[in-house]
């Protein structure tokens, strides 16, 4: 693998992280995957981090992709969000 670093933050459970760190192993270039689980802990990694992508689980336990969508626009940040629901 070769290339700049794609910085991922995963909003959700252990699973859906595994499920799609693995499914971008084989994307070609090297992935940070930062998992998070509460909203406390969102607001901290967007706050210190440059991600490039975000996934999260519809529902988490103290907030909801709803909840990411506003918290991304409050913080005037551009980022692609994947929602997922499984």
């Amino acid at each position: 693998m070769s290339g700049t670093v794609v910085k991922l933050l995963m909003a959700g459970c252990v699973e859906s992280s595994a499920a799609i760190g693995q499914a971008l192993i084989d994307y070609g270039r090297p992935i940070r995957l930062h998992r998070v689980d509460t909203q406390r802990d969102l607001v901290r990694a967007l706050e210190s981090g440059d991600w490039q992508l975000v996934f999260s689980d519809l529902e988490l336990s103290d907030f909801t992709a709803f909840d990411l969508v506003r918290l991304l626009d409050e913080k005037n940040l551009a980022v692609p969000l994947v929602v997922i629901k499984g």
